[in-house]
């Protein structure tokens, strides 16, 4: 898989497919896997097995599960600790712990080989990466060239007169408004040799 594909995956807006449970947001599992299966249909994972046919294996000082995922091509493997209502290592497990945190570690597991999800794990706000609109591409290349030259003043009164014709880049949502805004600031940019 491509960087730039990891990075869009890593961008997918998720939020609608995201629960809350004691204050921290999660993937839902079966999501996970449909999400994974839609960008990859050869997508695979398994819950793998211990020696007595099991899924937990001892870990330190509780226990852990395993899972490995195929996307793309890559197979990766994962571990997690079964934990409990506070994520505290379980050090007692049942069948429901160890069914329960099978699939958080297969939502982890598809978020670190695809990157679907992996924002949350990240602890950035999912709300950054719900796709940009074509009116939020042209105010970042209006900041961005503003930015590139430290000062609005570079830009003389022309900038002055865009404010004054089409309003604040930042509050305009006329896809039209801003694209003319755009051209008038690098026209003038490019005038003053800026870029």
């Amino acid at each position: 898989m491509t960087s730039e594909k990891f990075k869009e995956l890593f961008r997918l807006d998720i939020k609608q497919f995201t629960e809350e449970k004691m204050n921290l947001t999660y993937l839902n599992w079966a999501q996970a896997v449909r999400l994974a299966k839609e960008h990859d249909p050869d997508f695979t994972y398994k819950f793998v097995e211990n020696a007595a046919g099991g899924y937990e294996f001892p870990g330190g000082t509780g226990w852990l599960v395993k899972t490995e995922c195929t996307f793309k091509g890559l197979t990766l493997p994962m571990t997690l600790a079964i934990m409990g209502l506070k994520n505290e290592s379980k050090k007692i497990v049942d069948a429901r712990d160890i069914a329960d945190s099978l699939v958080r570690c297969l939502v982890k597991n598809i978020a670190v080989v695809s990157g679907i999800g992996l924002a949350l794990y990240a602890k950035e706000d999912i709300e950054q990466f719900v796709a940009k609109t074509e009116e939020d591409e042209v105010r970042d290349n209006i900041q961005e060239l503003l930015n590139n030259h430290k000062t609005v003043e570079a830009f003389g009164d022309e900038y002055k007169a865009c404010i004054k014709e089409f309003g604040i880049p930042s509050k305009l949502t006329d896809i039209s408004k801003l694209r003319a805004f755009y051209d008038r600031v690098v026209s003038k940019a490019r005038e003053l040799k800026l870029i």
